[in-house]
């Protein structure tokens, strides 16, 4: 099943929310993604912790400096022990930047990796990733899959 090719629609929706400062993180940048892209990451940094906008930022950032140095062809090989790199650089990035407070900076994550053998999808904390199809009303939209 090597050379898949997708057809993608992007969007990406912001909204702020109840909170004064927005924890969210995400690749590609908002207002930046294009139908070209095959790498999605969502970071919501936790309520109530230290620095979550920080954390989210760190994990976002690193995750997908490390898949697109380490897979340049957009719609090429990924595997699992690509996205564990990443992870790995995540909590790495993570490390460095930990201030020693008592409460830990914290960031929920999802991921979305189009390849050429399908798609990987992965979240840790509360954060979703949903596989939604459109229709011309709101009526006949369907949610294919969430994690």
């Amino acid at each position: 099943m090597t050379g898949m090719k997708y057809k993608l629609k992007v969007y990406s929706i912001y909204e702020l929310g109840q909170r004064s400062n927005q924890e969210d993180n995400m690749f590609p940048k908002y207002q930046q993604a294009s139908d070209d892209d095959r790498l999605f990451i969502v970071c919501d940094g936790m309520g109530g912790h230290a620095a979550g906008e920080v954390a989210s930022s760190l994990v976002c950032e690193a995750m997908s400096n490390s898949i697109m140095a380490a897979c340049p062809d957009a719609e090429g090989a990924f595997s699992d022990s690509l996205l564990k790199d990443a992870l790995e650089d995540a909590y790495d990035a993570l490390d460095q930047n930990d201030n020693g407070d008592v409460k830990k900076m914290g960031t929920t994550m999802t991921f979305l990796k189009f390849h050429d053998q399908g798609a990987t999808i992965a979240h840790i904390g509360d954060s979703r990733v949903y596989h939604i199809r459109p229709a011309a009303d709101k009526e006949n939209t369907r949610i294919l899959f969430q994690t």
